[in-house]
């Protein structure tokens, strides 16, 4: 898969050049497109581009493409790239997405990526200018959104330290009544006649003696 380059500036001398890197770039990303950005701030890397940009007549791809001249004749950034071949300008990107466009354009040139599908319905038609303010209230909404989030979030742990507080806060149960202790003391009382001993068995002589009396003597036969 081609990879898709921009070359952009970091300078802010020229607000229109830096205004249109940041807007190129937040078009490729509404796209969900992964972009290699390449900073052309030193003499070297102007000369790179420029080779590059010298490139593409001959390899002819802009002109049956994007119906335009393959050569740009005068520098100009920010400048998005598929590979080697040139897709175009800042202003011809505009066009390409307005014209619904953008998508098959860069498939055209070598990239192979996902794009992100309801992109372009919601990315505004009229120039970067009103997609870099919609971009920017996305972005303002997604911070209300988090802030919010995070306040809820402090308002539970409050009811759960203020739910902390209150079992701490239960008072100890309060003492046995005096009239439980009578019941118990009544209660052991009970125990304690209940665990007197049984009364001694009678003493064994006792016994004897009453086996040893002599039995009645008989009758007299005068008396008969």
């Amino acid at each position: 898969m081609q990879e898709v380059t921009v070359y952009v500036t970091a300078m802010q001398a020229v607000r229109r050049t830096a205004d249109n890197c940041r807007r190129m770039l937040a078009l490729l990303d509404a796209f969900g497109i992964t972009v290699n950005v390449i900073y052309v701030d030193s003499t070297e890397m102007r000369d790179f581009v420029q080779e590059l940009l010298g490139k593409q007549e001959t390899f002819g791809w802009r002109q049956p493409h994007l119906q335009c001249s393959s050569a740009i004749t005068e520098f100009e950034l920010p400048l998005c790239f598929v590979g080697p071949l040139l897709v175009g300008t800042h202003d011809e990107l505009s066009e390409l997405n307005e014209d619904g466009l953008l998508p098959e354009t860069l498939r055209a040139a070598g990239y192979s990526g996902i794009f992100r599908m309801d992109a372009h319905n919601a990315i505004p038609v009229g120039g970067g200018a009103a997609f870099a303010a919609a971009a920017a209230a996305a972005l303002q909404h997604s911070e209300d959104s988090k802030t919010r989030n995070g306040k809820k979030e402090d308002h539970n742990d409050e009811a759960d330290t203020n739910s902390d507080n209150t079992s701490d806060d239960e008072p100890p149960p309060p003492p046995p009544d005096d009239d439980d202790d009578d019941d118990d003391d009544d209660d052991d009382d009970d125990d304690d006649d209940d665990d007197e001993l049984p009364p001694p068995p009678p003493d064994e002589d006792e016994e004897n003696d009453e086996d040893e009396l002599p039995p009645p003597p008989p009758p007299d036969e005068d008396d008969d």
